[in-house]
Parts: C-alpha cells; sequence; structure tokens
C-alpha cells in the first residue's frame, strides 16, 4: 500500500508500548481518526510505525524502528538474601546485574556488569565484576510469544574486597553460572519477567564456592 496515514494520535513511550487494536473511525485523503480499544498516552507530534500482525511494514516511514521486533534488550537482574543459621551470625547478600543483548530469536547474547555485597557481622564482601552471558531459547524469541524458555550460561571476571575490622584485602574473582532461564511477557509484548535457577561456582584466588542461585529481573525489548 501506497498510501500513508497521518494518525491524529501518536504512538505512547517504547518502554510502554504493547500491541494494542485501533479502528479507523473517520478519513479525508491521507488524514485519519483511530479509535483504540484502550486509553493510551499518545503524544502528539511523535512519528508512528504501524505494522500487520504478522510485523509487516504497511508504508509509514521506513527508518521509523518497530518496537515489536524485539531485536535488543536491555536486562537488570538481582537477588537478595538474608540467612541466619542454628549458631552464628545472619549473612545478607545482595547483587545486581545489568546488561544488554542482542536477539537473534534461538540465541540471545551480550556483555553484563556485576556488583554485589555480603555482610556478616561486621565482616563485609564487595565484589565488581565484567563478563558477558547467553541465553539458548528452546522456545524463539519473536513477535507474539508470551513465555520463553531455555538455557543460560554467564561468566563474570572482576575482583573482590574483604573488609574487617583490621584488615581490607583486594583479589581477583572468576563467577560462572549455568542454569534455565524464562522470559513472561504477560503484561506487555515488549517488557519481560525474567526468571533464572542457575548452578554457581565462584572462584577467588585460589578458594571455590558452589551453590544454587534464583536470579529475577525485568527485560525490556525494543
Amino acid at each position: 500500500m501506497k498510501t500513508l496515514f497521518s494518525l491524529l494520535l501518536i504512538l505512547i513511550s517504547p518502554f510502554s508500548f504493547s500491541s494494542e487494536k485501533g479502528t479507523i473511525t473517520q478519513m479525508k485523503g491521507r488524514k485519519a481518526v483511530v479509535v483504540f480499544d484502550s486509553d493510551i498516552p499518545f503524544r502528539l507530534g511523535q512519528s508512528v510505525f504501524l505494522s500487520s500482525p504478522d510485523g509487516i511494514e504497511l508504508g509509514l516511514k521506513t527508518e521509523t524502528r518497530n518496537l515489536l521486533e524485539r531485536k535488543n534488550s536491555v536486562n537488570l537482574l538481582g537477588s537478595y538474601s538474608s540467612i541466619k543459621p542454628k549458631t552464628g551470625d545472619t549473612t545478607t547478600t545482595f547483587s545486581l546485574s545489568g546488561s544488554y543483548s542482542w536477539n537473534w530469536s534461538q540465541y540471545e547474547f551480550g556483555p553484563i556488569v556485576a556488583f554485589s555485597s555480603t555482610d556478616t557481622d561486621g565482616q563485609g564482601e564487595s565484589s565488581n565484576s565484567l563478563g558477558g552471558y547467553f541465553d539458548y531459547n528452546i522456545i524463539q524469541n519473536v513477535p507474539g510469544q508470551e513465555m520463553i524458555w531455555g538455557g543460560v550460561a554467564r561468566l563474570l571476571l572482576g575482583s573482590e574486597t574483604t573488609t574487617s575490622t583490621n584488615n581490607k584485602q583486594t583479589d581477583s574473582s572468576t563467577t560462572f553460572e549455568a542454569g534455565v532461564q524464562a522470559k513472561f511477557f504477560q503484561l506487555s509484548q515488549v517488557l519481560a519477567l525474567r526468571t533464572e535457577l542457575v548452578f554457581q561456582n565462584k572462584k577467588v584466588e585460589d578458594d571455590s564456592t558452589n551453590g544454587f542461585v534464583l536470579n529475577l529481573g525485568l527485560q525490556h525489548y525494543y
């Protein structure tokens, strides 16, 4: 179709965009009035991209990005625990990581920056790391899929600083994680709740620790 529609209602912000159904109620030349099924905070003057349910362009500006393509993503992932054994002090652990990824439907991968902190009765450990991660999606991550699941692997290289009353020591660290991941697009076609259950192996100098970790976060695609 060569006809270009200049809509009187314009697309919302990418961070809250989801697929919405609209009905054209009036047309005059190249202008149209479109009524959507739900209330959406449109902004006047913003370019809009129209696509069919299959994501095919209908003729608007070709340089405008279709948000539903899910080509890239930014991800914020975190975990928190506070454990008190029968004897001993409570150990509180907090971790946070941010990543960027490229989505090739079956595969997703990208760089990560991560931070973690552990405190046990005045003795603390903090680490800063850089690395990368890889998702293998058994269900391909394409527009329209509301639940994606598969495997995940992650490698982080960095340093860990241990602080006590009279001492402060910094050592190099290597963290490897492997397990399963799932992404749920229940509220939006571009914003997913990401869950992971991974087996973690962390090595600081000559010491090594192992265990299972549950990660929760949000992943926004564009």
